[in-house]
Parts: C-alpha cells; sequence; structure tokens
C-alpha cells in the first residue's frame, strides 16, 4: 500500500512539474509579449506569435504569450509585469511587437542583461540584450497600391492606426500611395485615395471608424487598405454592407 501511495505521489509531482512547463524538462524559453489588441488579431500579434510558436516547435523549445493587463489601455507597467512573469517562468528570449514595448524593454532588459529582447517594429536602444527588427513596408504598401489599380480599381482608401505618428504604418501608407500613383500613370488612368488615421490612434475597431469607412464605400470608393491590428474588424463590418466591396490586409493572409 505504501508502495502504491509513494507512486501515485510521485506521478502527481510529475503531473504538477508538466503544468509549469510546456513539456515534463522543457520551460517556457521563449516569450511573446502581444502589443495592443487580442493574439489571434489576424494583425501583427497574430503574426509575431505564429513566426515564434513556429520556430519554437521546429526546435523543441518550451514557449508562451504574455498579454499584459487592460488591453487597449495598457500602460507601461502592465508590459513591464507581463515580461517579468515571462522572465519568471523561465523565459530566455522575449519577443516584443510594437513600439509601445519600449519603455518596458529598456526597463526590464536592463534590470536582466541576460535574458534576449527582440524588439519588432522598434529601434536600437543601446542595449547588448536587445535586437531590432524592422521592415521595409512602404515595399509591400507600394505593390498592394500598385496591384489594386491594376486589378482596375481607380476610388482607393487608406486608413491606419497609430494617429499618423507610428512609422511602420506611414511607411504602409506612403508606399500604397505611390504604388497605386506608378500603375495609374502606367494605365492612363485618373486614381482618387481617401486618407484617414482619424479613427485608429489605439489600433482598435470602433463604431466611429466603421461609420467613417461605410461612408467612403457609399461615396463609390472600391478598395480600403487598412493597416493597424483590430481596425480591420470595423472595415470588414464596413465592407460587408456592400457587395462589391474589397479590403486590402497586413501582416497575415486575410483572404478568408
Amino acid at each position: 500500500m505504501k508502495k502504491i501511495l509513494a507512486t501515485v505521489l510521485a506521478l502527481a509531482m510529475i503531473v504538477i512539474c508538466c503544468a509549469a512547463l510546456t513539456s515534463c524538462g522543457k520551460e517556457y524559453e521563449i516569450a511573446i509579449v502581444t502589443d495592443v489588441g487580442q493574439l489571434m488579431d489576424k494583425g501583427f500579434n497574430q503574426g509575431t506569435y505564429e513566426g515564434a510558436k513556429a520556430y519554437a516547435e521546429k526546435n523543441n523549445i518550451g514557449y508562451k504569450y504574455y498579454q499584459p493587463a487592460n488591453g487597449a489601455d495598457a500602460s507601461d507597467n502592465d508590459r513591464i509585469a507581463a515580461m517579468k512573469q515571462a522572465i519568471n517562468n523561465g523565459a530566455k528570449v522575449i519577443v516584443t511587437p510594437g513600439y509601445l514595448q519600449a519603455t518596458a524593454i529598456d526597463t526590464v532588459a536592463k534590470e536582466n542583461p541576460e535574458v534576449k529582447f527582440i524588439f519588432v517594429d522598434g529601434w536600437a536602444m543601446g542595449l547588448d540584450n536587445v535586437t531590432a527588427i524592422v521592415y521595409k513596408e512602404q515595399e509591400s504598401g507600394y505593390m498592394a497600391g500598385y496591384a489594386v489599380v491594376k486589378d482596375g480599381y481607380t476610388k482607393l482608401g487608406f486608413t491606419a492606426g497609430g494617429g499618423g505618428t507610428n512609422p511602420a504604418c506611414n511607411r504602409f501608407g506612403y508606399g500604397f500611395v505611390q504604388g497605386a500613383e506608378a500603375a495609374a500613370k502606367e494605365l492612363g488612368v485618373d486614381v482618387s485615395i481617401k486618407y484617414s488615421y482619424k479613427y485608429g490612434e489605439a489600433f482598435s475597431g470602433s463604431p466611429e471608424l466603421q461609420t467613417q469607412i461605410s461612408g467612403w464605400f457609399a461615396a463609390g470608393t472600391e478598395a480600403v487598405f487598412v493597416c493597424g491590428g483590430s481596425m480591420l474588424q470595423s472595415v470588414k463590418s464596413a465592407a460587408a454592407e456592400y457587395p462589391n466591396a474589397k479590403i486590402v490586409g497586413v501582416d497575415t493572409d486575410q483572404s478568408g
């Protein structure tokens, strides 16, 4: 009886051990601390998470995502708390999408020089354990604008997050306009573009954004390029009212 009890207790300890780890003997060595919005937002958070997940699984490394408290209203302290929780769970690499992570990274990276940070859409911070990754969004934006006009659409819209201060969204927009212009010149057609950051400061959907985009479609806009996380949901809802409306998305495959 004592032997059976000891075996049961040992198994229970193994279960408890495994509950705290991705799999037995493997800690959550890679952490993804999300930006504002939800994890599977068909945007920036999702793309970053899926990339980190694919790497972790290919290399048999434990991974876990952490979403800072308070959602779109998350503060630097909320992001700091999420990063520290990740480190307490064994994180050796923390992947942080979004420029809003800067202050938290600066704080936590200095306190934990042994932990590596990947600052996606960030900048060099002068810390040996922080690597910044930036993209040439203007190039994909250019190709989007060029392709849309080549497909025959000449009344376009662009709406993005960050209130006009987000470098990545700005680059998408600059490229989109330039690509559309290049295609228009080749085809000898006139193109008009409505361009707005008005309802995207927090990268979130809103009734106001949906109303704005519905107004665009009602006035003849044929295709709207949206980059800004959950803003897509409002644009999608607006497009659903108009059978011929088209959307250009970013970050993940949103063709579905």
